[in-house]
């Protein structure tokens, strides 16, 4: 479960266990042995990942958590500034336990695997994700180059981000994202306005009609579904949660906004086997984009507004403007 540890001597002291490193999202310096597991490592991929303790050294353990734990910004900000560092911790911790398991956020599988392989130690992956209902859609609109290849890149993984301008069309791809997959979809958004334009663009791209969570109000189809993350956080609706795990995948528009505490909550509460992320500004200022990576994945394709302006061979027009300023004469 994420939050802030009580006191930083339980963070330091996992982030102590093996070689000191500065970037405590990637142990990059730090390596596991064979000698650190007496078996075959159990991990469950559901909503987020379990590793199963048995067989595995308290070291190894400790390196799995450091996966999920980072510096937090606004420690350091307020300590550079002589500001009061009360309840405030030197370290973000995302990870969670349970008496049998280790707890990590499902973004950092990639990690873990590539802890293991580097070491050559065995282990298993038992798939628990929400696979969903096939369903039938067409997408009718045509993409260009960078849209086409944004597509691909999401088409190659089960989980990323796509960070793009809003001139780019991010919700165009998605829909031809969700078109490619065939798996019933609920896209969290944050606003009414962003439902009411996706509803349209479901309509326009894939001739559905899509169901939506807003406002007390539910209309969920199970098919193709839009909801606003506020209607899913607040404690009445109760109601809709047994239902997020029917989803086969899930997109997060405006997926920067992850990195609140409730809004992360909910994210992490889907267990559907693809997850993506839409945003323009996937690096926040308060310095907690890791929690978007940890929850959301890495970013898969990443274009900018000036990139695409070059792309796109938009033309600028400068018109400068002469202002005179003439004094009233005295009378």
């Amino acid at each position: 479960m994420h939050g802030f540890l009580p006191n930083d001597c339980d963070t330091e002291n996992v982030l102590k266990s093996g070689a000191a490193y500065k970037d405590f999202g990637s142990p990059q310096n730090i390596r596991l042995t064979q000698k650190d597991f007496s078996s075959a490592v159990h991990i469950t991929l559901s909503n987020q990942i379990e590793i199963t303790k048995t067989g595995i050294s308290e070291r190894a353990l400790g390196i799995f958590r450091r996966t999920a734990v980072f510096l937090n910004p606004e420690y350091f900000r307020n300590l550079q500034m002589r500001l009061p560092l009360y309840n405030i911790p030197r370290y973000i911790d995302c990870s969670g336990e349970s008496e049998n398991a280790l707890l990590l956020p499902r973004g950092n599988i990639v990690q873990i695997q590539k802890l293991l392989n580097d070491c050559n130690a065995p282990y298993e992956i038992n798939d628990k994700r929400e696979q969903g209902i096939s369903i039938k859609v067409d997408f009718s609109e045509k993409l260009y180059a960078e849209q086409k290849d944004a597509l691909q890149a999401m088409l190659e993984s089960d989980i990323g981000i796509l960070s793009a301008g809003t001139d780019f069309g991010k919700t165009v791809t998605a829909a031809a994202l969700i078109a490619e997959r065939k798996t019933n979809t609920i896209i969290l958004v944050q606003t009414h306005t962003l439902l009411e334009q996706w509803k349209k663009a479901i309509k326009r791209f894939l001739n559905c009609e899509a169901g939506t969570i807003a406002a007390g109000k539910d209309t969920s189809t199970g098919i193709i579904d839009i909801a606003i993350i506020k209607s899913l956080t607040e404690k009445k609706s109760d109601s809709v949660k047994p239902r997020r795990h029917i989803y086969g995948m899930l997109i997060v528009d405006e997926c920067h906004h992850v990195s609140a505490f409730g809004t992360e909550n909910l994210v992490k509460s889907f267990r559907a086997k693809y997850v993506y992320g839409l945003t323009a500004t996937p690096v926040r200022r308060d310095g907690r984009q890791k929690i978007i990576f940890m929850q959301c994945g890495q970013i898969l394709y990443a274009i900018t507004t000036k990139q695409m302006n070059r792309v796109q061979n938009f033309e600028h027009y400068f018109f400068h403007v002469l202002r005179i300023f003439i004094s009233p004469r005295k009378i």
